[in-house]
């Protein structure tokens, strides 16, 4: 009987067991529910009274679908539509605020908009620009279009990158962007009395970028003239050209250097691989220019992929980041990937074989698939820092790129497609 009782003592504890492996399991595989994002954009968001304004919506559904939109042109807390896309008139004078919120039926999100509704003895500020997007370095000419209230325009003040800096103060400027993302231009107009208004809009400046992969070591005798070529043209194309030190066989050597090193077949040092596929064995006779016959080429290409708004936030143990991808629709991103290396831009602990200071050292890397991202969304993504020596140097920067990763390695197939930096404070 005692046997008896230990073995259904037994079969009970192991079934307790199994409940509450089977509660945690339940919790763990729960499906993760996201909110809807609002947005919308209007035909007009500046005139006079009575102005006719067109609201688009450009909401982002979350896992639910969107069932509601609601509008509040004035946002005074009175919904006034349940249209997706309504037209409204606004007949009073002023600023105003309007709000749209969605809902999916259990999450919501909204966003505003102001609309400026103006007296006929203001001026009416307004531009046109050409290009609107383009290439960098991007040359835009400015044209102003305003029109004039009870009192002629006197002054014009420009804003080009929306930083509270006025730029021109030139009727019909121009300007040149030599950094890519998306800028938004402030325009502000007086006329003689002081009465002023502002308009603004939106340049697109693309850049194809380079990176460059350098497998170095500081023990090696030729890999100073590489680093050198390397840091000076740096110097030159600024950040349209990024590069990374994978260092081998020294105490700086992280696991995907030699991984990287294996997936090349970079068998000598130096080696030098320009956007993933030009491949530079050691220091041949005229390095840099060579180096820069397949770098002018790549940075006159119209960019396959966009890479835009890359955010950091560093923690103790890891770096959260977020990057939004933009790929030509229809695009097979099979094999696609997403790279990060975050590298030291100078050490002054390290020195090469000239007894010169290591620059962008890598000290930690990673990849991510992009065939399984949603890129409407930004990317996010994640690099360890829990197994790097703490305190991290403070001029680390983060290079990302996207990249077609095939094995065996392909020299024609396995190309950069875009790169960019940012430094992590």
């Amino acid at each position: 009987k005692e046997n008896m009782k230990k073995k259904l003592f037994g079969i009970l504890f192991i079934l307790i067991l199994l409940f509450s492996a089977c509660d945690r399991f339940k919790h763990v595989f729960e499906q993760i529910i996201t909110a809807p994002t609002a947005k919308f954009s209007a035909d007009v968001t500046q005139g006079y009274a009575p102005m006719s304004v067109n609201f688009t919506n450009e909401s982002v559904q979350g896992t639910n679908t969107i069932i509601a939109y609601n509008w509040d042109f004035e946002d005074d807390g009175v919904i006034d539509s349940n249209d997706e896309n309504p037209t409204f008139t606004f007949t009073e004078i002023g600023d105003f605020i309007t709000r749209l919120t969605v809902t999916d039926g259990e999450l919501e999100s909204d966003t505003t908009l102001v609309i400026t509704v103006l007296s006929a003895d203001e001026p009416l500020a307004g531009f046109t620009v050409d290009p609107v997007e383009g290439y960098v370095p991007l040359e835009v000419v400015f044209t102003d279009t305003s029109v004039a209230g009870s009192h002629p325009i006197t002054n014009w003040e420009w804003d080009f990158e929306n930083d509270g800096t006025i730029d021109s103060y030139e009727q019909n400027p121009t300007f040149t962007y030599t950094e890519p993302g998306e800028h938004t231009v402030k325009m502000t107009v007086f006329d003689e009395t002081g009465l002023s208004s502002s308009s603004e809009t939106n340049i697109l400046s693309r850049a194809q970028n380079v990176l460059i992969e350098l497998f170095t070591g500081n023990w090696c005798v030729n890999c100073p003239v590489a680093e050198a070529a390397l840091h000076h043209l740096k110097s030159i194309y600024g950040n349209r050209l990024s590069y990374v030190e994978y260092h081998l066989y020294d105490e700086l050597q992280i696991p995907e250097s030699i991984e990287l090193q294996n997936y090349y077949s970079a068998s000598s040092l130096p080696s030098t691989i320009i956007q993933g596929t030009d491949l530079i064995m050691g220091t041949p006779e005229g390095l840099e220019n060579l180096i820069i016959s397949y770098i002018d080429p790549i940075l006159e290409q119209a960019t396959e992929v966009e890479l835009l708004e890359l955010e950091i936030e560093m923690t103790r143990d890891q770096l959260d980041c977020s990057v939004q991808i933009n790929i030509e629709p229809g695009t097979d991103i099979t094999d696609y990937y997403l790279k990060y290396v975050l590298i030291e831009d100078e050490s002054t602990e390290y020195f090469n074989h000239a007894h010169e200071n290591l620059r962008n050292i890598a000290i930690a890397a990673d990849k991510l698939s992009l065939e399984t991202q949603a890129l409407e969304q930004p990317v996010e993504f994640s690099l360890e820092l829990m197994n790097l020596p703490y305190p991290l140097p403070d001029d680390i920067i983060l290079v990302v790129w996207v990249q077609k990763i095939v094995e065996p390695y392909n020299e024609s197939t396995c190309q950069v497609y875009n790169v960019i930096e940012k430094s992590v404070e």
